[in-house]
């Protein structure tokens, strides 16, 4: 099964994980990252990559916010060296 990590702006992606589990329970292997007010693309490249070079050998389903937004094209730029599927409009 593939680890699914929650990629917004701010701090929307522990809280939506945090509601999924209210209402679910674990969800198991799931992560929250979030893109801080401050922060470059280089940035958050530097903290995704460790998280895509250590997900499970299913691979890595990276749901993100925004379209076009700076957390979807920086998980997007790691698809082609990565078993990494990025979905945008996580709500």
């Amino acid at each position: 099964m593939a680890t699914i990590l929650v990629l917004t702006h701010g701090p929307l992606s522990q809280a939506l994980l945090d509601t999924c589990e209210m209402i679910l329970g674990d969800v198991g292997a799931a992560t929250a990252l979030s893109f801080q007010p401050g922060e470059g693309p280089e940035d958050l490249t530097a903290r995704l990559e460790p998280i895509v070079a250590a997900a499970a050998p299913d691979g890595l389903l990276c749901l993100t916010d925004l379209q076009g937004g700076t957390p979807a094209r920086v998980a997007a730029s790691l698809v082609p060296s990565s078993h990494l599927d990025v979905v945008c409009g996580v709500n």
